[in-house]
């Protein structure tokens, strides 16, 4: 970077690369993302922050129990689905939302993957 004049203090061109076999019962999700949300979280309030979004959906659809049938036309449909997908979704969304309030001067880009275990672990 120096070598074309950059500021080698501001922007790196060697990324940090990580590889590993993920294991089912050890793994639940993967966060991949852009220095605008790690500027603002480490990776435990990440993870913090995911965990909470996926609780507190989960939370709320079980709210109607065994009751359910009969509360189901006032569920709202956005807690009928508590797939892995639903889940990332949510949990980006969280994300997102922390590094905003957090007030990131960056650009916030982040992807969720969940694995099995995601959604294993909440039920």
């Amino acid at each position: 970077m120096t070598e074309v004049g950059g500021n080698p203090n501001v922007v790196i061109h060697d990324p940090d690369i990580v590889q590993f076999k993920i294991q089912p019962d050890k793994h639940d999700f993967i966060v991949i993302g852009c220095d605008g949300i790690f500027d603002k979280m480490d990776s435990k309030d990440t993870v913090h922050t995911i965990w909470q979004a996926s609780m507190a959906h989960i939370s709320k659809a079980n709210n109607f129990g065994p009751n359910y049938e009969q509360n189901k036309d006032k569920a709202s449909p956005q807690y009928e689905d508590s797939s892995s997908h639903k889940l990332c979704r949510l949990a980006v969304d969280a994300l997102l939302k922390v590094s905003a309030i957090r007030r990131t001067v960056d650009n916030i880009t982040v992807v969720v993957i969940g694995f099995d275990n995601f959604v294993t672990k909440l039920e």
